[in-house]
């Protein structure tokens, strides 16, 4: 089987010398090109915020970065915060509908809004900066964040919770002017872009940090010892959402769930993200009682595509790294423990099948592999892979992954559950009601060039 990412490395403590914006300084000198490139698009963004609000724009931000628990985080504190007035939230990647980014009050923009907002205001813009450059012009990333900004000024919003892509420190949303941060955690994802040591990626996610704004975190281990040296460095004030700050969460929830299936069905990584969302509307919003926001985040649903049961013996996730698969796996557990899984999985770039599956294998009866319809692994590639890694596991490869799922249920045991994971691009190729936008998404990417 490939190497595991969690080495002794990523283990041990940081050493007493450490220290971050050397280690940031170096990176930029070793990568000076690159580095340029994303800073120079973070200060053309900034412009275009200050040309659609030169006074600065008057809802209140939240920037949200992390590996894991981003766009839930995101969900649970606009619900939150809108007890105090409209708030609203940008996440990413949608599922089936470019509308699912962004929301104000739980609601996603109307096609109408979206089409207004991209012909009337935001196309022109981006021709006026393409003018100086064809570079210039809007990149998919800063369309959707000028978009938000604007769906946010239209409903007059309090509060607007942005989620970061990739990273921290070299995404668009670092034009942005927050009056908070939030790192939900770091964990293994995109090595090549991020790093392959835990402390690069922390490096990278924590630089989101501002001076003087307030940052809050339930990273733990080495990442937690590398955000505290960052947020010291910037003078962040840091404030740890631990397991003792989680526990106490789910001992006030208990009063209000009591013991229902609810509660019982709510895996810890949901439990992390409710007392980090908790943690940052008690600070930003002190007067909201207990009695009127814990039920309200008790309430939030999940994201399109997490652990979404299209049918009973059906469950979907986009969980697409080892971390995600590991928590959709002890989720499966918790909700149906002892079942064996017939799996369909589909994987977009470079990402590795043997520890992306690992989580899942013990349960798993047969692993169909199909295609990811952006970026996917050739799933005969996939094949061999997976014939190495685990050679008692029984593959078989459909390539269209609505063909794939109808393959699995005709294949599985009565007592059998489909899992349907690996990508989003996957879920959507399989599930996506609307064929106009499922036929839009495919094609992704492929009309003229790098997003």
């Amino acid at each position: 089987m490939a190497r595991l990412w969690m080495d002794d490395a990523e283990t041990a403590p940081l050493p007493p010398w450490t220290n971050p914006a050397y280690l940031s300084a170096v990176d930029e000198i070793y990568h000076d090109r690159w580095a340029a490139e994303k800073l120079l698009r973070i200060r053309w963004l900034e412009r275009s915020i200050r040309h659609f609000w030169p006074q600065g724009h008057p809802t209140r931000i939240i920037h949200v970065a992390g590996t894991n628990g981003k766009g839930s985080t995101c969900r649970l504190l606009e619900a939150g915060l809108s007890l105090a007035g409209p708030a609203g939230a940008m996440t990413n990647p949608h599922l089936f509908d470019y509308a699912e980014r962004c929301s104000v009050g739980g609601v996603a923009l109307s096609h109408d809004q979206v089409a207004r907002l991209w012909t009337k205001v935001l196309r022109p813009h981006s021709l006026d900066r393409a003018e100086e450059g064809l570079e210039r012009a809007l990149s998919f990333a800063e369309a959707g964040l000028l978009m938000a900004l604007h769906a946010f000024d239209e409903a007059s919003a309090c509060w607007g919770v942005v989620e970061t892509g990739v990273g921290g420190r070299y995404a668009p949303s670092m034009a942005l002017d927050p009056a908070c941060c939030v790192l939900t955690n770091v964990g293994r994802d995109h090595p090549q872009t991020l790093g392959h040591q835990l402390w690069q990626r922390a490096l990278e996610k924590a630089g989101i940090a501002r001076e003087g704004l307030p940052l809050f975190t339930a990273a733990t281990g080495q990442a937690l010892d590398m955000v505290r040296r960052v947020a010291d460095h910037v003078g962040a004030p840091l404030t740890v959402v631990d397991e003792d700050a989680v526990q106490l969460v789910r001992e006030e929830a208990a009063d209000w769930e009591g013991e229902d299936s609810q509660r019982g069905g709510r895996p810890g990584h949901a439990w992390c993200n409710l007392a980090l969302a908790l943690a940052v509307i008690r600070h930003l919003e002190p007067g909201l009682e207990t009695a009127r926001l814990l039920p309200r985040l008790l309430q939030v649903s999940a994201l399109p595509g997490r652990f979404w049961q299209p049918k009973p013996h059906v469950v979907a996730d986009v969980a697409h790294n080892a971390d995600k698969v590991a928590a959709l796996a002890g989720h499966l557990k918790l909700r149906f423990p002892g079942r064996s899984l017939v799996l369909v999985v589909g994987i977009s770039r470079d990402r590795p099948l043997a520890e992306t599956l690992a989580p899942l294998v013990p349960s798993a009866r047969l692993v169909i592999l199909s295609s990811a319809s952006y970026a996917g692994r050739n799933p005969f590639a996939l094949e061999e892979e997976c014939h190495s890694a685990f050679p008692d596991l029984p593959t078989e490869v459909v390539e269209d992954p609505a063909r794939a799922v109808e393959r699995a249920e005709l294949v599985r045991a009565p007592e059998e559950l489909v899992v349907v994971t690996g990508s989003a691009y996957t879920l959507d190729q399989a599930f996506n009601p609307d064929p106009l936008m499922k036929r839009m998404n495919a094609e992704y990417g492929r009309r003229g060039g790098n997003h």
